[in-house]
């Protein structure tokens, strides 16, 4: 039944995703990452793990360029069932891993503890942290396995009321939306609220993020 419903909802939402426009895509994930930049959590970080976003995910190539450089950016690269991340410079040699997704070419890997967080691709995401994956599993198993600190990333019809979990899904600890920021857990909270985040964003309700 659960199986159903992941099925059911990965094809609606990539039904949605299809209907926007490359423009309205680079709108809404300018929007995501300005919030983003401006959290605690985000400005303490200087290992970060990103993905280098397929056209069904919210765009990330130009806030990995923006911050190679000035942070160490890392994206992932799947071996088996297994993932792990290597180092992106900019301007560095990028080839077609698995799944036809970009990474960088020879790259060294970095020890998963050393990662201060890691922005998380989605299919779909709710208030509670619960997120909807591509069915694969990679981010599931490494977040189990490591426990780093996770930001969920998403445009905004991807934020819904609820998704089907299993036991072995995992919630990721902060959610970012054009409409605004989702703390999950207590990690960073009282940081977050007490220093805030970018003008028109803040930590909504499910009513309000999904308005």
């Amino acid at each position: 039944m659960i199986l159903t419903k992941k099925r059911r909802l990965r094809l609606g939402i990539r039904q949605q995703t299809a209907l926007l426009s490359r423009q309205e895509k680079l709108r809404q994930s300018k929007t995501v990452f300005s919030i983003l930049e401006k959290t605690t959590v985000f400005r303490k970080s200087r290992n970060i793990g990103f993905f280098w976003s397929l056209t069904d995910e919210i765009p990330t190539q130009d806030v990995i360029r923006k911050w190679a450089g000035r942070k160490n950016i890392f994206l992932p690269r799947t071996e088996g069932d297994g993932m792990h991340f290597v180092w992106y410079t900019e301007g560095c040699e990028m080839e077609e891993g698995d799944f036809r997704i970009l990474v960088p070419a020879g790259a060294a890997r970095i020890d998963p503890a050393e990662l201060d967080i890691i922005i998380v691709p989605g299919v779909a995401f709710d208030s509670q942290g619960r997120r909807l994956g591509k069915g694969k599993g990679y981010y599931d198993r490494f977040m189990e396995l490591y426990g780093n600190y996770t930001v969920g990333v998403c445009f905004h019809h991807q934020l819904i009321a609820e998704v089907p979990s299993e036991p072995h899904d995992r919630r990721v600890d902060m959610m970012v939306s054009p409409g605004g920021l989702l703390v999950i857990t207590d990690t960073v909270a009282e940081g977050e609220q007490a220093e805030g985040v970018c003008s028109g964003s803040r930590n909504l309700s499910l009513k309000e993020s999904l308005a």
